[in-house]
């Protein structure tokens, strides 16, 4: 049982952006207790009376688990280059965990619509066109993994999965969403990156509970004023999109602790920014702002502030009160001078200056004894190394003020 429930939490702990692009890992892992493969052929054998299901077991899967009664309750065939799935596999109605990522599958035998108590499915990795729709009938589902495949559309039955948590759509060639996906009122965490979604239906504002959103590498011109009605969204990422402006119900996330907006068109913000009080991480690399406003100054628990790769002119007096502020990205603006408030931010210990137009710096920055990095591998030799003299190693302007 610690066990099924460790493989549970791995998937829930791994950041999606690991989950999108590491390699395949097994989550069982070397565990100590597992049974030998002798023991694991000899249990079933004692314990799957279906000859053919056996076999395939013993041939094909990575891993089994039985309960006491001799029951399987987990199974893998994690990169078993499985093109097809027996569907005496139905059989096993007792299974909670079934891993299939990383194979060649295309179909799901019907059968495995018997597998009533099945809690986690990973399909991830696969060559799925579609699904099928007694998908739906997986009603203790609350991880369902589908990355990696070659999905078109996701069939209405999926709103059927009241019980699911954790659902990974990303990286497929989705264009749409069924409005039934706002059933799915338990989600927590929803991963539609690196598909073709324009627009997200209105039901989506149903999830109530959804805590990490996931939309990078989507085809989006506007931010999704739906949206707004995620009230407990703490983590959203809308990076690599085409999103010119942000509407005013961004202020309505109030839970939001990191929001990732990078690559994308915008010119400016709205005021509501401010409203993000517990914003700790702001990315707003690659797009065209040319001003901050004043409202920043309002993220009191910002560490991290991304904005290289813009057309900043000037920073706004306010950034002062972001005393919180660690790692500052100003790279490739068209900044002509560096505010003297830039020295009160004394938690700063990253800042990134180049590509700018300044041909000053203020005394101010001298203060920053945290400071350690200017970018481009440029770190300060601490404690030798005063502040100043790091700074004008790789600064060569004069200093104001």
């Amino acid at each position: 049982m610690k066990r099924i429930l460790l493989f549970a939490s791995l998937f829930m702990v791994l950041s999606w952006q690991e989950a999108a692009s590491g390699p395949v890992v097994d989550p069982f892992g070397a565990d100590p207790a597992k049974d030998s493969p002798e023991v694991v052929a000899q249990k079933i054998d004692q314990y799957v009376p279906n000859k053919k299901l056996a076999s395939f077991l013993k041939e094909k899967a990575r891993d089994v688990e039985f309960d006491p009664a001799g029951n399987i309750v987990t199974l893998s065939f994690l990169d078993k280059k499985l093109t097809s799935l027996p569907k005496e596999i139905g059989g096993l109605k007792k299974i909670t965990h079934l891993d299939l990522r990383s194979n060649q599958l295309t179909t799901l035998p019907n059968e495995l619509e018997n597998l009533t108590d099945l809690s986690t499915l990973f399909l991830d990795s696969n060559q799925f066109h579609s699904l099928p729709k007694n998908l739906g009938s997986l009603t203790q589902l609350t991880m369902l993994g589908l990355y990696s495949n070659q999905l078109t559309t996701i069939p209405a039955e999926i709103g059927k999965l009241s019980h699911l948590t954790w659902l990974n759509l990303d990286s497929n060639q989705l264009t749409s969403l069924p409005k039934e996906i706002g059933q799915l009122t338990s989600l927590t965490h929803l991963n539609l990156s690196s598909n073709g979604l324009k627009a997200l239906p209105v039901e989506i504002g149903n999830l109530t509970k959804l805590a990490h959103l996931d939309l990078r590498a989507n085809q989006f011109n506007s931010f999704p004023h739906v949206l707004g009605k995620l009230t407990q969204l703490t983590w959203l990422s809308l990076d690599s999109n085409q999103i010119n402006a942000l509407p005013v119900e961004l202020g309505n996330l109030k839970e939001l602790s990191v929001l990732h907006l990078n690559g994308n068109q915008l010119t400016s913000l709205p005021k509501e920014i401010g409203s993000l009080t517990k914003l700790n991480h702001l990315d707003l690399r690659s797009n065209r702002l040319t001003a901050l406003p004043g409202e920043v100054g309002s993220l009191a628990q910002l560490s991290w502030l991304l904005v290289d790769n813009n057309q900043l002119a000037v920073l706004p007096k306010e950034i002062e009160s972001l005393v919180h502020l660690k790692k500052l990205g100003l790279n490739s603006n068209q900044l002509s001078n560096i505010p003297d408030e830039l020295g009160k931010l004394a938690a700063l210990s990253v800042l990134h200056l180049d590509g700018n137009k300044f041909k000053t710096l203020p005394r101010s920055l001298q203060k920053l004894s945290n400071l350690f990095s200017l970018g481009k591998g440029r770190q300060r030799n601490m404690p030798k190394e005063s502040v100043k003299a790091f700074i004008e190693k790789h600064f060569r302007f004069d200093w104001t003020n």
